[in-house]
């Protein structure tokens, strides 16, 4: 199970050997750097072997400047956010959608609020 992390804020003059050297001290890395676009800083995407969740709790600064640093779910890993809201389900031909969405717990939206939170 590989563990990705994406690094955003990243100094202009950040090469890969710069965040390689920055990261290789949670263990062996691969990376990958994004270039800036007019309305964007560079980022990049850094891929462990092994999970090193202790990354996501620790100040980083690369080339002299701090970067945001967050976990990028995998596939077989869910995100945080996908437990709180959960996609609508559509209602099987010829039942009416309108109660199919109410006795599912969906609200006006299309999105599952306030049950089992």
């Amino acid at each position: 199970v590989s563990f990705k992390i994406f690094v955003g804020n990243l100094s202009p003059l950040t090469s890969v050997s710069s965040l390689k050297s920055h990261f290789s001290q949670f263990g062996p890395c691969a990376a990958a750097l994004q270039p800036s676009t007019n309305s964007s800083p560079p980022s990049a995407y850094i891929t462990f072997p092994s999970p090193h969740p202790s990354i996501l709790h620790t100040l980083h600064t690369i080339d002299r400047k701090e970067v945001a640093v967050s976990h990028v779910p995998t596939a077989g890993t869910s995100s945080p956010s996908s437990s709180v809201l959960q996609k609508r389900e559509y209602a099987p031909r010829g039942v009416n959608s309108k109660w199919w969405n109410y006795s599912k717990g969906y609200g006006r939206y299309g999105w599952r609020v306030g049950f089992g939170s």
